[in-house]
């Protein structure tokens, strides 16, 4: 017996993306099913009064609103989403704090397969008041908390708990104020490049530190820091001439 089709909608107010991202889906994603599509906030507002969808493709610029309120008056949004946008650089740093899926135009079917396999990986209900809460505040430019995903789900942490990361392989282990140690499913590289705006340096190919819990440094070839929580983390020789500049600035 066949799998049922994922039920899908798309709420987009282009009709050329519409029918474009549909197009993708057809050739590149057979278990998914296109059940409805609309233009608008008010137009997607009835359509997801009528179907009932397990995914959900959301523009977030619309001529009369953007696509969170369409989530925010929505009575039930018992399905996952997939924001569609053409954002510039600085909101994709948004959704990755936030740890949103999201399909940057043009849609590329690269892409769409790749972002449709985390949610045929994870299809799991996550806090998505928290996750969006997170995406808002730093589309306007407050990166002060971020989600980070583990294997258990999602993580959400304000940025100023944050002591040190440390790569662990392909993953990134966060030591945080409390004591606590959460091992995430990306890497430290990705990690740094969000982060490095928020007082975050990289001192080592292995650590990213939060430079607001400096509390020695320690002179040598690279040398090593002391962190508030008591950590010894050592400065590569390369990367400590522009990790005593940061320093300095900041102090």
């Amino acid at each position: 017996m066949s799998k049922p089709k994922i039920k899908a909608a798309i709420i987009e107010d282009e009709l050329k993306s519409q029918a474009m991202l549909q197009n993708l889906l057809r050739d590149y994603c057979p278990e998914v099913e296109v059940v409805g599509t609309a233009q608008t906030v008010q137009s997607g507002l009835k359509l997801l009064q009528t179907i009932q969808p397990d995914l959900l493709f959301l523009d977030i610029a619309m001529p009369d609103g953007d696509g969170f309120e369409v989530l925010e008056r929505n009575p039930s949004n018992n399905f996952e989403v997939i924001f569609t946008t053409a954002y510039e650089e600085y909101a994709i740093r948004a959704f990755d704090f936030s740890a949103m899926n999201y399909l940057l135009k043009p849609i590329s079917s690269e892409d769409l397969r790749k972002v449709l396999d985390q949610f045929l990986k994870i299809h799991a209900k996550t806090d998505r008041e928290s996750q969006m809460g997170i995406l808002k505040q730093s589309l306007s430019d407050r990166f002060e908390r971020i989600a980070l995903p583990t294997l258990e789900g999602l993580e959400f942490l304000k940025i100023e708990n944050i002591i040190r990361c440390e790569a662990d392989g392909s993953y990134t282990k966060f030591f945080l104020r409390n004591q606590q140690q959460i091992l995430v499913s990306k890497s430290l590289n990705h990690y740094e490049k969000l982060l490095t705006q928020a007082l975050f340096y990289r001192i080592h190919h292995k650590h990213l530190i939060n430079l607001q819990y400096v509390t020695k440094y320690v002179k040598g070839t690279g040398g090593y820091v002391v962190l508030e929580n008591g950590d010894h983390v050592d400065v590569s020789v390369r990367r400590k001439e522009g990790f005593l500049i940061a320093v300095k600035e900041l102090m």
